[in-house]
C-alpha cells in the first residue's frame, strides 16, 4: 500500500514530490528499495522532498541534503556528506563505523553531552557560506533580483498532466474494471426493470387498444418516464458520495479534469442504459 501510494503520485511526472515517511511500516529491504527508487526520481529532475524517521546509514549514502529537527526548530541543513564533519566541528565526534542517523538522535535527546543551541549557531553559518557560495555565479556582483524575473505566475503553477486522452483512457479502463468486479449494483438494476416491467404490463394489460383508457395510458408512459429516470440517476446519487473523496483528491494532484471525468462516467454508463431501456 505504502508503495502504491507513491506510485500514483508520480503517475504524471511531477516537478516536485513531497512525501511524508515514505518508509514507515516497511523492512529494511522494502524501505531501501524505496529510498532507491526516490533517488532515480530525483536524478531524473524531480524535486524530491520527504521525511525519514531513524534511517539507515545504506539511505543516508543516498540522500543529497538534510534537515534535521529538534525541538520544532532546525538543527542541521545541509549536504548529508557534511553533517558528521559540522558536528564534529561543534563538539560532538561521531565513533567510527557508527550510525550517522542513531548518533544524531543520540545527540537531540542529550546522550552525548554539549549545547544544542551551539550546533545550531554552527549549522546556521555553515548553511549560510553554502547559500552565499550556490548563488554567487547567479549574482556575478549584481543585484539577482535583476536576475530573476517572474513575467507571468501563471506559468509557475502551470498545470502539468497527461495527455487528454491519456487520462479518458485509464479512466474508462477504471471505470469499466470497478463495474465488472462490483456487479450487485448492475444486477440489481438488470432485475428491477424485469420485475417493474412484468408488473406495468399486468397493470396496463390490454389499456393500449381501448380509447376510454387514454389517461391510464398517459399515467403509463409518466410512470415510465419517472422509472427510467430515477433508475438511471440513483447509481450515479449513490456512487458519488463514495468517490467524491478519491476524487477531489485526484483532481487537485492534476491527475484528469472533471470533464474527462464525467464523461468517463457517462459513457461507462451508457451500455447499462442501452440494455434497460
Amino acid at each position: 500500500k505504502k508503495r502504491l501510494s507513491i506510485g500514483v503520485e508520480i503517475v504524471v511526472n511531477p516537478r516536485v514530490l513531497v512525501l511524508d515517511e515514505p518508509t514507515s511500516g516497511l523492512d529494511s529491504a522494502a524501505s531501501l528499495q524505496v529510498i532507491i527508487l526516490l533517488k532515480n526520481i530525483a536524478l531524473s529532475g524531480c524535486t524530491v522532498i520527504c521525511s525519514i524517521h531513524q534511517p539507515s546509514s545504506q539511505m543516508m549514502t543516498h540522500f543529497d541534503d538534510i534537515l534535521v529537527l529538534a525541538e520544532g526548530r532546525d538543527l542541521y541543513c545541509g549536504p548529508s556528506s557534511k553533517i558528521v564533519q559540522t558536528f564534529q566541528e561543534a563538539g560532538y565526534s561521531c565513533p567510527p563505523f557508527y550510525n550517522i542517523s542513531e548518533f544524531v538522535m543520540e545527540v537531540i535527546i542529550g546522550q552525548h553531552g554539549g549545547d544544542l543551541d551551539n550546533l545550531r549557531n554552527y549549522s546556521n553559518k555553515f548553511h549560510s557560506v553554502v547559500v552565499n557560495k550556490s548563488l554567487a555565479p547567479l549574482s556575478n556582483g549584481h543585484d539577482i533580483e535583476h536576475h530573476v524575473k517572474i513575467k507571468n505566475v501563471q506559468r509557475c503553477v502551470k498545470r502539468i498532466c497527461n495527455p487528454w486522452f491519456n487520462e479518458f483512457q485509464m479512466l474508462i479502463w477504471r471505470s469499466t474494471k470497478c463495474i465488472l468486479r462490483d456487479n450487485t449494483l448492475t444486477k440489481l438494476r438488470l432485475a428491477a426493470h424485469i420485475v417493474v416491467g412484468i408488473f406495468m404490463g399486468l397493470v396496463f394489460y390490454k389499456f393500449g387498444g381501448d380509447a376510454s383508457k387514454v389517461f391510464s395510458n398517459i399515467a403509463c408512459l409518466f410512470f415510465f418516464l419517472l422509472f427510467l429516470f430515477f433508475s438511471n440517476a440513483m447509481p450515479a446519487v449513490q456512487m458519488f458520495p463514495i468517490e467524491a473523496e478519491v476524487f477531489a483528491r485526484e483532481n487537485m494532484n492534476n491527475w484528469y479534469g472533471l470533464g474527462t471525468y464525467h464523461l468517463t462516467k457517462v459513457l461507462t454508463d451508457l451500455p447499462l442504459q442501452t440494455l434497460c431501456p
